[in-house]
């Protein structure tokens, strides 16, 4: 809707609720929304913005980060229901992250605010690419 905007979370990793500091959460988000306010964000830009769940002052610092990705071990299983119907659960087992140097997940653990600028187009622009000029076929209709 063209409306400067961002996301924040907390990273609490099955944490009990006694140690998380969304005191910390809340004090990052009041300056970032602040700072969007004041000087907005390039079009059709969002701001994904991770937290490590510790005290304020031992935060490390801010990194601009890209977003790493989430694989799902065992992630479709196939199961049957009372009556015996076979069915598939997606999304089932435990998710572990592709590690990068420059990735959120890797500024989180280290100690780090992790901002990954996205927005909503997923267009592989270099498949996009690629199929163009590699692709083997043409479909035509008969007239």
């Amino acid at each position: 809707m063209g409306i400067p905007s961002f996301a924040i979370s907390l990273d609490i990793k099955k944490q009990s609720s006694a140690h998380l500091h969304f005191d910390t959460a809340s004090r990052i988000a009041i300056e970032i929304g602040k700072y969007i306010l004041e000087k907005s964000l390039p079009y059709d830009t969002l701001l994904n913005v991770n937290i490590p769940n510790v005290q304020i002052n031992n935060i490390k610092g801010i990194n601009f980060t890209r977003q790493g990705k989430r694989v799902y071990d065992n992630s479709i299983q196939e199961t049957f229901d009372p009556n015996g119907k076979k069915y598939y659960w997606i999304g089932g087992g435990e998710p572990y992250w592709e590690h990068g140097e420059d990735t959120d997940i890797q500024a989180i653990q280290a100690g780090y605010i992790s901002i990954t600028p996205i927005h909503l187009d997923l267009t592989n622009y270099e498949a996009l690419e690629f199929l163009k000029k590699k692709w083997p076929f043409n479909i035509e209709k008969n007239r």
